[in-house]
């Protein structure tokens, strides 16, 4: 996400094995160090602006060159904000930095896009059970300078880990569908509906 020749090298992928892109989701996140702004060095600060948001920019950047020269051209981008762009945490500058700034970066493709049938959302979906978010149920420091426990919601549906998880497409029902059904099949030639 962090290296622009590596976000070209796998968009180059996309394009010879699947010739376009239909959907991006910018789902990278980096917390960074959990400190005051006196206290954060330069690099761990740039590391957390370069993941949450350039590898974003980098990854939307190589995603709509494709859309707009694809046939039919078009698609969707889906960036993963934050409650904190509205209700940062206490000692999260970093973090909270980006995500107004993902907001912006949403904005402006939506409306850049909208010419060429590129449509841009995004969502602040909260305490997500991930890694990242395993200590929330333990406590964690609140505005009021208090520790307080808080909940987590985990998927509707079991996610596969990230380390067997292969690409997938849409498939179309028939030649003369305008849009995609929700399967969809993966790169081992899978097919895998959609849940719920």
């Amino acid at each position: 996400m962090t290296s622009a020749p590596s976000v070209a090298a796998l968009f180059d992928a996309v394009r010879q094995r699947w010739e376009r892109v239909d959907l991006l989701v910018n789902n990278a996140g980096l917390f960074g160090p959990a400190a005051q702004v006196d206290e954060i060095d330069l690099a761990d600060w740039q590391q957390v602006v370069d993941t949450n948001l350039t590898g974003a920019f980098l990854c939307a950047q190589h995603a709509v060159r494709m859309m707009k020269a694809q046939h039919p051209r078009g698609g969707r981008i889906i960036n993963n904000g934050s409650i904190s762009a509205h209700t940062p945490r206490p000692n999260s500058i970093a973090y909270t930095a980006t995500k107004p700034a993902i907001t912006g970066l949403t904005k402006s493709l939506s409306l850049d896009g909208r010419a060429f049938g590129i449509a841009c959302g995004q969502i602040d979906i909260g305490n997500a059970a991930t890694e990242l978010t395993g200590r929330f149920s333990r406590g964690v420091l609140q505005a009021s300078g208090s520790i307080a426990a808080e909940p987590t919601f985990g998927s509707a549906m079991s996610l596969t880990p990230c380390s067997t998880w292969r690409p997938c497409r849409w498939i179309r029902t028939s030649s003369s569908s305008r849009s995609p059904r929700p399967r969809c099949r993966t790169s081992a030639g899978a097919e895998a509906g959609r849940a719920g």
